[in-house]
This record gives structure tokens, C-alpha cells and sequence, in this order.
């Protein structure tokens, strides 16, 4: 599995625990609000209904008995019509309280109330008609046993109404407190149970990343200590590091076979130097003898003859050399060109590698967006329940459930957010590991471009190796030629001893330099094959 798709299942989950939460706590505080809805639009609309037709009821019984006091027949009707009036607030309070009841039971009381209420009317009539005969006695005494019980009656049943809307309402409180609580412990729980999952998971994948990439790091840094390509390190992911070690293995592997090859490059030029060493001894040796030969043609023309002929055999096994070794020198220069273009192969391979890596770092990059985008969803939702305790702490004592349950959805967005952080630490870290290994990758290719420059030392060497042997090999066909006309014109050979002796000295004198520079190429050769040996292969 890749390492994108398993941040993107991390953030999705994360991401789905913050739905499912949220949700649930919608569904809470629906409950919540449904039982605030109870409180705020039935039971005190009905309690203060209670208390108005109570306040009504109290207020036509004050009118009745002022009615009876008053000595005045005008003041007598004024106090009458407040009484009406009072009555008339009764029946229309009474209408209004029928839409807040609903059960049988309350149904039953509004009953009994209109009942008592119509009663306590016709006797407060009796009443005030014995008042407005001035019989104050009667009407005073209708009052003790009438209207007085019949009143306690009509209390009796707005107790009851009372002590109902009392019920209802504490009922819906007791609702709305345990939607809370149940909103709360919901929250907390499966705050604890996902943040749990996700601390797992996200510690799963987090393994998953470091410990290959700790893998990688030991085993570059070894190799470039000890420098033995001969190790291989070992795949356990199909992701994109897996893809990167396979990659690395296969770029050992390949700088191993170049490096066995350049070895054993290294080894033959070393034969082919020596070799060529010991023939241009030979040739110097040969040029010698030829010297010699020349300062004894004096004695006799035939040991001069011999002496030619032995020259110009000499002559001819000096140019086979000489041909010989511009040959080695040339498969050695061709050689060591294609070992230049291998490790220049070798290098790209390895600037591959480091791409790859830099493309992973940027897609860590891109993953630090992604959970960039999650903590600013949880700052919103943390700055949301800050809103809504602000909102509840201006609601009083019926919006503290409310502000108890903002301040843990805050919380929770508190720990969302730090577990954000500790996300995006994790991908910081995979990207300096990352930087590590491309800034190995690079020392690597300056190891090779350092190669490359000593291999291209070889090959310059190699070319005036070649070109040296291409001027012994005329000279010494110039001296075959010569040393083949001197054998057929022996009578001159005396006129020519000088010049033969001279040609001679040169003939040495080239044969030492070439010598020399097959020396150089030996040590050349020596100097590869110590830079070559730092390497197990």
C-alpha cells in the first residue's frame, strides 16, 4: 500500500470520526431542544396562564366584597363593572389555557375549573343583589357561606392546574438534563474510543515509514564507510520507499559489475604496461648492441656484414613490438573509454534516485496541506464552542447544559488540533530523512564524477603512450630500411658506420623514453587499481 494512501485513510478517518461526533451530538442537542421547546412553548405559557386567571379570579373576589362595602349606589356599579370585567378576563384566560392542555387528566381540571367558576359567579349575583338592596348583613353572610367555600373550591382546582404545570415542566427539565448528559458522555466516550484508533493506526503507519527509511540510512551510511558493494539491502513494502531500496539495489548491483569490469581493466593495463617496459628495454638494449656493431665494422667488412644483418633482425622484432604495444594502447584507451561511459551511466542512475526521493519529499509537502486543511477545521469547530458557551452563558440557568457541552466539544477540538501537530511532526521528520538521503546520494556522485576524472587521466596517458609507440615504429622502420640497404651495398657500409652508430644512439635514446612512459603507465595502472581496491566488489 502506498505511503500517500495510507495518510489519506489516516485523514479520512480522522475526518469521519469528527462527522460521526458531530453528529451525534447534533442528535443530542436536537432531543435537548425538542424538551426546551416543551418547556418554552407548553408548560410556562401554561403556568403563567395559572397565574393570571389566579390573579383574575383574586381580583373579582376584592370587586365583589368592595362592592359590598361601598355605601354609594354609583360606586356600587363601578365595582360591579370592574367584577364583569374580571370575570369576562377569566373566561377568556380559561380559552387560552384550553390549547396547552392535552391529556385526559388536565382536560378533567380546566372542566372542574369552569364548573366551580360558573358556580362562584351565580352566587357572587345573589351576592351582589342583596348589595344593591343595601341588606349588607345578607350579603356579607352569602359571602361566609356561598362565595367563600365555593371560592376554595375554584383554588382547589387551580392548585391542581398549579401543581400539574408544575410536573410537566420539571418533567422536561429533567429531559433536557439527561439529553445533555447522555450528549456529554457519548462525546467523551467516543472522543476516547476514536482518538485511541486513530493514535494506533497513525503509530502503525508512522512505523511503516521510519523503519524503512531508518533501514536505508544504516545501510548507505555503511556503504559509505566500508564501501562493500557486495551487500544488498532488504525490501519488506511494495510503497514508494520499497520501490526507491529496489531502485538502490539495483544501482549497487550495476556499480558492482562496473567496478569488477574497471578492476580488471586496471589488472591488464598493468600487464600491457610492464610488457611494453620490458620491450623498450629491449629496444634500448638492441640500439646499444647496433652501436657497438657500428664501432667494429672498422676491423672487416664481413663482421659488419653480420652485424647489419643482426641489426636488422633486431630491427624488425622491435617494430613487431612497437606495433604490438600501439595496438595495447589503443584497446586500452577504448577500453577505458567505455568505463568512462559506464560510470557516467552510474551517475545518472544515481541522480534518478535522488530525484525520486525529492519527488517524495514533495508529496510529504502535500500531505502537510491536507493536514494544514484538518487543523483549521478543528480551530473553526473549537472557535463554534466558544460561540456557543458565549451564547449559553447569556441564556443563564437554562443554557449552563448547554455551555458544559461547548466546552467539551472544544476540548475535543483542542486534542484534534494536537493531533494534527503530531501528524505533521511525523511527515517533518520523513523529510529530513529524505534530505538526508538525497545529500548521501549526491556525495555519491561526486565519488563517480572523481572516478571518472582519474579514468580520463588513464586515457589521456594512454593516448601518448600510443602516439610515442607510433613514432618508435617509424623509426625503427626507418632503421630496418637502412640496416637492409647497408646489407646490400656492404662497400659503403665503412662511409655509413657513423651514421649507423649515430642512428643507433637515437634508436636508445627512444627506446629509454619509451620505456619511461610504460613505466608511468604502470604506475598509472597501480594508482587505478588502489582507487578500485577501497571497493569490495
Amino acid at each position: 500500500m502506498k505511503i500517500a494512501h495510507k495518510l489519506i485513510a489516516l485523514i479520512a478517518l480522522a475526518a469521519i470520526a469528527i462527522v460521526l461526533l458531530t453528529a451525534v451530538n447534533y442528535s443530542k442537542f436536537q432531543d435537548a431542544k425538542e424538551h426546551s421547546a416543551t418547556v418554552s412553548d407548553d408548560a410556562l405559557p401554561s403556568v403563567v396562564l395559572i397565574s393570571e386567571i389566579n390573579l383574575a379570579f383574586a381580583n373579582a373576589r376584592r370587586e365583589l366584597l368592595n362592592h359590598i362595602i361601598q355605601g354609594e349606589a354609583a360606586k356600587k356599579k363601578e365595582a360591579e363593572g370592574r367584577l364583569n370585567a374580571f370575570l369576562a378576563q377569566l373566561e377568556e384566560k380559561l380559552k387560552a389555557y384550553d390549547h396547552y392542555v392535552s391529556s385526559p387528566e388536565g382536560q378533567q381540571n380546566i372542566s372542574e375549573l369552569r364548573k366551580e367558576l360558573a358556580q362562584w359567579a351565580t352566587l357572587s349575583k345573589l351576592v351582589i343583589t342583596a348589595s344593591e338592596m343595601s341588606d349588607t348583613e345578607a350579603a356579607e353572610a352569602l359571602v361566609r357561606n356561598q362565595t367563600a367555600p365555593q371560592a376554595a373550591k375554584v383554588a382547589t382546582q387551580l392548585e391542581i392546574a398549579t401543581k400539574r404545570n408544575e410536573a410537566a415542566s420539571n418533567e422536561a427539565k429533567k429531559n433536557i438534563a439527561n439529553s445533555i448528559s447522555s450528549a456529554i458522555s457519548l462525546s467523551i466516550g467516543m472522543g476516547v474510543m476514536l482518538m485511541i484508533a486513530i493514535a494506533i493506526i497513525g503509530m502503525l503507519i508512522a512505523r511503516s515509514i521510519i523503519n524503512p527509511l531508518n533501514s536505508m540510512r544504516q545501510f548507505v551510511l555503511q556503504l559509505g564507510s566500508d564501501y562493500d558493494f557486495t551487500r544488498r539491502i532488504t525490501v519488506s513494502s511494495r510503497d514508494e520507499i520499497g520501490e526507491s531500496l529496489e531502485a538502490l539495489n539495483g544501482l549497487i548491483a550495476t556499480l558492482q559489475g562496473s567496478l569488477q569490469q574497471l578492476n580488471r581493466i586496471g589488472r591488464d593495463v598493468t600487464g600491457s604496461a610492464t610488457g611494453l617496459s620490458n620491450a623498450s628495454s629491449e629496444l634500448s638494449d638492441a640500439s646499444q648492441s647496433v652501436s657497438n656493431a657500428a664501432s667494429s665494422m672498422a676491423a672487416g667488412v664481413e663482421e659488419v656484414t653480420v652485424s647489419i644483418s643482426h641489426v636488422a633482425d633486431r630491427a624488425d622484432e622491435c617494430d613487431r613490438t612497437a606495433r604490438e604495444a600501439g595496438q595495447m594502447a589503443s584497446t586500452g584507451g577504448a577500453v577505458i573509454e567505455s568505463t568512462i561511459t559506464s560510470i557516467n551511466q552510474i551517475a545518472d542512475d544515481v541522480r534518478v534516485s535522488a530525484q525520486q526521493i525529492e519527488s517524495l519529499k514533495e508529496r510529504t509537502a502535500s500531505i502537510n496541506a491536507v493536514v494544514n486543511v484538518i487543523k483549521d477545521i478543528a480551530d473553526q469547530t473549537n472557535l463554534l464552542a466558544l460561540n456557543a458557551a458565549i451564547e449559553a452563558a447569556r441564556a443563564g440557568d437554562l443554557g449552563r447544559g448547554f455551555a458544559v457541552v461547548a466546552d467539551e466539544v472544544r476540548k475535543l477540538a483542542e486534542r484534534t488540533a494536537s493531533s494534527t501537530q503530531e501528524i505533521i511532526g511525523t511527515v517533518s521528520a520523513i523529510q529530513n530523512e529524505a534530505n538526508a538521503t538525497v545529500t548521501t546520494m549526491q556525495q555519491t556522485v561526486r565519488q563517480v564524477d572523481l572516478g571518472v576524472e582519474r579514468a580520463q587521466e588513464a586515457s589521456d596517458a594512454i593516448s601518448k603512450i600510443r602516439h610515442n609507440a607510433d613514432q618508435v615504429v617509424e623509426q625503427v622502420s626507418e632503421i630496418t630500411g637502412s640496416m637492409r640497404e647497408q646489407s646490400a651495398a656492404s662497400a659503403m657500409m665503412a662511409q655509413q658506420v657513423e651514421q649507423v652508430a649515430q642512428m643507433s644512439e637515437e634508436s636508445s635514446s627512444v627506446a629509454q623514453n619509451t620505456a619511461s612512459e610504460g613505466e608511468r603507465l604502470r604506475q598509472l595502472s597501480k594508482e587505478l587499481d588502489s582507487a578500485i581496491s577501497r571497493y569490495r566488489v
